[in-house]
């Protein structure tokens, strides 16, 4: 053969491998459950109100505290990473008020 013995049935076979990480709930859906992955998609204003106002609280770094402070429900469903990042693209994009990040 020509592809080195890679037919059709081997890439059919390489796609099912692949997939079961997909079906167990690895992907960080939307529609995952509290016990699954952490909530992956696109932030909504309350949330990032939120993160300002746990901030402001917290400081710049404490954010797995954040996460779980219970006066910041809207955080619950983000990873500390989540929260790192949306806070450095916040400041980066300058999508934050004047002295908002120098008070944090």
């Amino acid at each position: 053969q020509e592809d080195g013995g890679l037919g059709p049935t081997a890439f059919a076979a390489a796609d099912e491998g692949s997939k079961g990480a997909r079906d167990a709930g690895e992907c960080g859906d939307a529609d995952d459950s509290k016990d699954g992955p952490p909530f992956r998609g696109y932030w909504e204003e309350p949330e990032e109100q939120a993160l300002r106002d746990a901030v402001q609280k917290h400081g710049i770094g404490a954010w797995e505290k954040m996460r779980h402070d219970s006066e910041f429900k809207a955080l619950e469903s983000r990873t500390g990473v989540q929260l790192k990042d949306k806070w450095r693209n916040l400041i980066k994009f300058q999508h934050l008020r004047r002295g908002e990040a120098e008070s944090a």
